[in-house]
């Protein structure tokens, strides 16, 4: 009896501040989200369904976009392992030691650059053996390190720096040393266009190096093309001693390379040509948006049907509470209060839906952030199992227009319940 009067008490207190609030409409549309009839395309049945369609569709959505974010932050990742965020060019008026020395450090100052380093590039031939292959060779200092994410993807041995034994060290990428034949400490032979002005007939210059390190970006293009080598041996081998090409720069956010470049052209007076990062893969991430576009307005068109769901579970409701309404109606509910019941209750179905739909995908992505249960071809995707990336404020996005659409899915059975005439409803009862 005592346990019956504190439920009493709790409803009646509950019941009398929703009252001081004017808001009698939101108990009642709690009260409507169960129906007590026992038809199996019941209002209650019909809400279920309805809240596991948007329970499912945010579900879909917030996976699918944390897997797409996944796989475009690890292409960014591995194309940051060879490209920095700006490569800066200099012009040939620039690109003596004592110029490019001032350019690094005015650089340096301005307040979104991270780190740089100079460098000298060019293209030639790797050999070993009989096996001859293009390649593009690139002379770094250990500042490379600072500016690019190569050293993770490094599989064997060193990357260049001024600690290295063997001063003539070459890394090579493992695609291009898979071609050539060879592992870490065998010799390559290094033919550079540059015209040796000692020998007759004059004959392309001759390089030995020795390989030192072995990276894998899992980009072909990268792995089998490029070479790494020491700065100052690259100004011997390309005839450029005290001068360089240019600087590779490394920002703190890597999309204000337009913001560092006009600082750089107005500010520092720098007679440069400049590559940014996104300017060199524009294709591939346009693409990588499409799709991430596409892909979202298909798998939210589940919540949109699941919406559909709401509005027959709120035209069945009007029907089957039409007395209900008009004695509402007659105790002095006016057409606002009507329509606050059902978009009340259209709200409490989403956020029951997107609640369940959160759980279930929170659970969905720690399974494929933690386990490998799905394997998928790294020659491909260049990873072995599936990429998550959960971004908050997308999720966000999703569960806010959700809402909405739900809202907006309850105005036309909120409309016609509030039109629903008392004489009609009493008479039907």
């Amino acid at each position: 009896m005592k346990k019956n009067n504190k439920i009493t008490n709790f409803w009646s207190r509950f019941l009398n501040l929703i009252l001081k609030r004017n808001e009698v409409s939101f108990f009642i549309s709690f009260r409507y989200l169960y129906s007590h009839q026992k038809k199996i395309f019941s209002v209650s049945f019909i809400n279920i369904l309805s809240i596991l369609g948007i329970a499912l569709g945010i579900a879909a959505l917030i996976i699918s976009l944390s897997i797409m974010n996944g796989f475009q932050k690890n292409i960014t990742d591995r194309l940051f392992a060879s490209n920095t965020h700006i490569n800066l060019i200099l012009s040939d008026e620039s690109q003596t030691n004592e110029n490019y020395k001032t350019i690094e450090h005015d650089i340096l100052k301005i307040d979104e650059v991270e780190a740089i380093s100079p460098f000298i590039i060019g293209n030639g031939m790797l050999k070993r053996g009989k096996h001859n292959l293009p390649v593009v060779l690139k002379g770094v200092t250990e500042n490379e390190l600072k500016i690019t994410k190569i050293k993770d993807f490094m599989k064997i041995g060193d990357f260049i720096s001024e600690n290295n034994i063997q001063k003539n060290g070459i890394v090579v990428g493992k695609k291009l040393l898979q071609d050539l034949g060879g592992y870490i400490g065998d010799e390559l032979i290094f033919i550079s266009p540059a015209i040796d002005n000692f020998s007759f007939p004059f004959l392309p210059t001759i390089h030995k190096f020795v390989i030192i390190g072995i990276f894998e970006t899992g980009i072909y293009d990268f792995d089998s093309k490029f070479v790494y080598i020491n700065l100052y041996f690259s100004q011997y081998i390309f005839d450029a001693a005290g001068t360089i090409h240019g600087f590779g720069i490394k920002l703190k956010d890597p999309y204000k390379f337009d913001e560092v470049i006009y600082e750089i052209q107005n500010n520092l007076k720098i007679s440069a040509f400049y590559q940014t990062w996104f300017d060199l893969n524009k294709g591939l991430f346009v693409a990588l948006k499409m799709e991430k576009i596409v892909m979202s307005i298909v798998l939210f068109l589940i919540i949109v049907v699941a919406s559909f769901g709401i509005i027959s579970s709120l035209l069945i409701l009007t029907i089957e509470k039409t007395n209900d309404i008009g004695i509402l109606k007659t105790i002095g509910f006016r057409k606002k209060d009507i329509i606050k019941i059902f978009v009340y209750q259209s709200f409490f179905m989403s956020v029951i839906g997107i609640v369940l739909g959160i759980i279930l995908s929170t659970i969905t992505i720690y399974f494929l952030k933690n386990f490998d249960f799905i394997k998928i071809p790294a020659e491909v995707y260049f990873t072995s199992k599936i990429p998550v990336n959960f971004k908050f404020i997308e999720s966000l996005y999703v569960v806010i227009g959700t809402i909405l659409i739900c809202l907006i899915s309850s105005i036309i059975p909120a409309i016609k319940a509030s039109r629903v005439d008392i004489v009609e409803a009493i008479r039907e009862n």
